[in-house]
């Protein structure tokens, strides 16, 4: 506490800090605003979609099919044409229903992509990319250089999450959770658990890179953990999806203006101490 005299004249702000103290005080803001890392080093993660064009760069697909492939990974523009991915059968529509998996989507710089899933043993793992399968197991999958006649992709920034719950029955859904991304790149907020249903809709997020990042340039890697039920509503209408984008419109970090208000109020104290030492 700071008690005044008679001789002192009495000023909270005066007395309570020295010039010296206001001078380590400006360094501390300072160096909190400058704490925010540079716009082009990080990655903003939320709901809502960039403005302007986006374009489809490649894909990986988790779906409940009653027949035919369950897991993908595509080339741009999804799963439409068979020469545009690979794939793999994870069970029947009987047994994929409430089953959960782990998921694993991951960029290796200057080698390629690999999408795994695992459920207790069973380990599917589809790659694409430079280098030799060994070194992407355990499990069993495919991997690939090329996919229909296209090398991995070497530019993208921005990947959209999207879970879709079905058609018709009230019964379907596919669920996700612990959703995860780990880079060297700072990240600004953050996934949400969710469930779709035929009453949602499609559940969107985003993870858009800050401007000049490319992500294909990094090391990353999006997991978590996803549990579906209703395969008998078609491959398509329960599924979720993990869609590489290149974006033209990119966000400002979501402290930015905590960054502002750092230089605001350093600025601030700096005014106040030069009229303190010259008091």
């Amino acid at each position: 506490m700071i008690r005044a005299t008679p001789s002192q004249t009495f000023s909270p702000l005066a007395t309570s800090f020295s010039p010296r103290a206001l001078a380590r005080a400006v360094a501390v803001a300072v160096g909190v605003a400058c704490a925010v890392p540079a716009a082009a080093s990080f990655v903003q993660i939320g709901p809502t979609g960039p403005g302007g064009s986006v374009t489809s760069i490649a894909g990986a697909k988790y779906r409940l099919a009653s027949t035919n492939f369950d897991q993908s990974l595509d080339a741009g523009g999804g799963t439409s044409s068979s020469a545009n991915f690979i794939s793999a059968e994870l069970g029947n529509g009987t047994a994929l229903n409430g089953r959960t998996y782990a998921f694993s989507f991951q960029n290796i710089a200057g080698e390629g992509l690999v999408f795994r899933m695992s459920s207790g043993n069973q380990i599917s793992t589809l790659a694409w990319g430079s280098f030799a399968f060994s070194q992407i197991t355990p499990g069993t999958g495919t991997s690939v250089s090329v996919i229909n006649g296209e090398t991995v992709p070497s530019a993208y920034n921005a990947i959209n999450l999207a879970a879709r719950g079905g058609t018709g029955s009230a019964t379907s859904f596919m669920s996700f959770s612990d959703l995860t991304f780990s880079s060297s790149l700072a990240q600004f907020g953050a996934f949400s658990n969710g469930t779709a249903t035929t009453a949602s809709g499609v559940i969107d997020q985003w993870l858009v890179a800050g401007p000049g990042v490319n992500l294909a340039s990094f090391n990353w890697a999006l997991t978590g953990t996803l549990n579906g039920s209703g395969a008998s509503n078609g491959g398509e209408n329960v599924r979720f999806v993990m869609d590489l984008k290149d974006v033209a419109v990119v966000p400002a970090p979501a402290t930015l203006p905590l960054f502002v208000s750092g230089l605001l109020l350093a600025g601030a104290f700096a005014r106040r101490v030069r009229r303190v030492a010259t008091a």
